[in-house]
């Protein structure tokens, strides 16, 4: 009986585990699934005032349990944006930023505003950031799309299976999802191996080795298949463990020399361009240690770079104070 329920409880939960799977990269957030794609670059009419914005091109609005203190920074960033004061704008979604470093409505907004200044390598930055906190932002995947079109000099993606694995698998699924699949699929296989494994040792128990031979058992094809996926799940959540730990930032400059050592005068290795991201080693001073995906490591300026990884979120702030100014 025990066996039985066991059974019928646990095979619908492996199916829906997987199901999880390739839902975890849509949408969870209301108003990411009703905004349409996002293109701040799009020649508009900016002389009519509040609400004369196209539809794609509104911000999002805050979630109802927002703390009452960015609500009301969050309130002036949208009444400065919809009159199309982006500097402005800018100026106080940045301001809420640093009251909620990791809201990824507040970064995508940021982003928008962050575009229309023409700051490109920041607005796919705070992007990349958003869809760090939040992987089903919709909005924030097409402004991040967007954003690397309009470069001027477009980013040499590297097209290892690694990268591509981790761009379109590991980064929209989340951390849980791998270890709730995992973790299913190893207890329950495991549980029917023993099953299987009992019964034999009772028949041989019961019916010996000799001439009456032992009853056959179905070989247990769904513990083999169960298996079979085990050990991918368990080597995925290893890897998506792995890249969560990684510290990522983004060029926010138009290039950058990387040198041999946290000092100019030191030789250059190789040039980065905006918009460009790169691993993040460690920090000395006002120099970091960078390694570009596939390449060599380096140092660059810490300014020049915008940590879009979740670890290090204090270090952005002299990004923000620059790039805040850079077009006022």
């Amino acid at each position: 009986m025990l066996t039985h329920f066991l059974g019928r409880t646990l095979k619908p939960l492996v199916l829906l585990s997987f199901s999880a799977v390739f839902l975890a990269a849509a949408p969870t957030n209301a108003q990411a699934l009703n905004a349409p794609a996002v293109d701040p670059l799009d020649t508009a009419d900016t002389t009519q005032g509040v609400n004369s914005l196209p539809e794609e091109e509104q911000p999002l609005e805050p979630l109802p349990n927002i703390d009452a203190k960015v609500e009301v920074v969050y309130t002036e960033g949208l009444k400065a944006y919809q009159n199309q004061e982006w500097a402005n704008a800018m100026k106080y979604w940045q301001r809420a930023l640093e009251l909620d470093p990791n809201n990824d409505l507040i970064l995508h907004n940021l982003a928008l505003a962050s575009l229309r200044l023409d700051q490109r390598g920041y607005a796919i930055g705070l992007w990349r950031k958003a869809l760090y906190v939040n992987p089903g932002l919709t909005p924030a995947q097409k402004g991040l799309d967007l954003a690397l079109k309009k470069l001027d000099r477009p980013i040499a993606e590297t097209s290892s299976f690694w990268i591509r694995l981790q761009r379109r698998f590991l980064r929209p699924v989340p951390l849980a999802i791998f270890l709730l699949l995992s973790t299913l699929c190893f207890f329950l296989a495991a549980w029917l191996w023993l099953k299987y494994i009992g019964v034999r040792r009772e028949q041989i128990l019961d019916h010996g080795m000799g001439q009456g031979g032992v009853t056959s058992v179905r070989f247990p094809y769904l513990a083999a298949l169960l298996s079979f996926f085990a050990l991918p799940c368990i080597y995925l959540t290893f890897l998506k463990w792995q890249d969560s730990n990684i510290q990522r930032a983004t060029l926010i400059t138009a290039s950058e020399e990387v040198r041999t050592g946290p000092a100019n005068d030191q030789a250059s290795l190789f040039q980065i361009s905006e918009g460009s991201e790169v691993l993040l080693k460690q920090i000395q001073g006002e120099w970091a240690q960078v390694s570009y995906p596939g390449g060599l490591t380096g140092w660059a300026p810490r300014t020049s770079l915008f940590i879009t990884t979740l670890s290090s979120t204090a270090s952005n702030t002299d990004n923000e104070d620059n790039s805040s100014g850079a077009d006022q």
